[in-house]
């Protein structure tokens, strides 16, 4: 693959590059991709028994959209070879969302067998909403019964260290802390 080109067409947003790769090495091995700034906060053995598993992205209401920061494939998945060809054939390089959240969507509701689209729990919180994890004194986001939680870590200005987090009261904290400490609540108390 070229640099800058998906299938022979010009890439507008680097991202959907991304996306071609991982699609390719979930088809070669098979298992699960995670954005960097995604965290599991349960186990997901119970998302083993489908040969994709992903979750729905709220873009906007209803829902539209698959997310791409989290995908657990069998090697060789059927659905992944149809996204793949997706990218071939149907590639919109307007709009990084058509083919990256979009497209998956689409065949997953026209692919019912070959995907388990898990309700809102994997990517959340939502990009439109993920800065507010990282802000203080708001009402804090409810992650206890994600499989995993997007932590969108390019939209924190705070420096971010063990210390720090010990006694930050914000979302992200609470996650670091339940992953560090084993407890979510300030250490301070």
């Amino acid at each position: 693959m070229e640099s800058n080109k998906i299938f022979g067409k010009k890439v507008k947003h680097f991202n959907n590059l991304s996306d071609v790769i991982r699609i390719e090495a979930l088809l070669k091995y098979g298992g699960i991709y995670l954005d960097m700034d995604m965290v599991l906060m349960r186990n997901v053995d119970l998302l083993r028994q489908y040969p994709c598993t992903m979750s729905y992205f709220m873009y906007l209401r209803p829902h539209f959209h698959l997310g791409s920061s989290y995908i657990m494939a069998e090697r060789n998945s059927t659905f992944m070879q149809k996204w793949l060809v997706g990218y071939k054939y149907h590639y919109r390089n307007d709009s990084y969302s058509y083919s990256a959240m979009r497209y998956p969507y689409m065949l997953a509701k026209n692919f019912t067998n070959l995907i388990h689209v898990e309700n809102e729990t994997i990517s959340r919180p939502y990009s439109l909403h993920g800065v507010a994890i990282f802000k203080h004194g708001l009402r804090p986001f409810d992650w206890s019964k994600l499989y995993g939680v997007h932590l969108y870590s390019r939209k924190n200005e705070e420096t971010m260290n063990e210390m720090v987090m010990r006694d930050l009261n914000t979302t992200f904290a609470a996650i670091a802390r339940h992953i560090i400490f084993g407890n979510k609540e300030l250490c301070s108390k």
